[in-house]
């Protein structure tokens, strides 16, 4: 922890995560702002990619995602997380065959 403070603390691009939200509330190739977050968008599963190749492209390396799902696919264990149809697992395939260095 004290390293932290140390004037000679460097930060790089290879640190950081983008967040992205990826929802199955919107059609697959389009997105929609996020109210509580300014300039934030929930993506489509198609759409996701379109966002994602120019940041690619420019270097980022690492993105956290967040499924965002309806009410009716919740329940108390998340067991739609792991399922084939939630946002995040048909997502995944598609970036790793388009943009592998992600």
């Amino acid at each position: 922890l004290r390293s932290w403070h140390g004037s000679n603390t460097l930060l790089s691009t290879n640190q950081l995560i983008y967040p992205v939200f990826v929802t199955d509330l919107v059609p697959d190739e389009s997105s929609e702002e996020i109210p509580n977050f300014p300039e934030q968008r929930r993506y489509g599963v198609n759409a996701l990619l379109d966002h994602l190749s120019p940041l690619a492209n420019k270097g980022l390396k690492t993105i956290i995602l967040f499924g965002v799902t309806g009410s009716s696919c919740k329940n108390p264990t998340g067991e739609y997380a792991s399922s084939k149809d939630s946002p995040v697992r048909r997502c995944l395939p598609m970036l790793r065959a388009k943009l592998p260095s992600l």
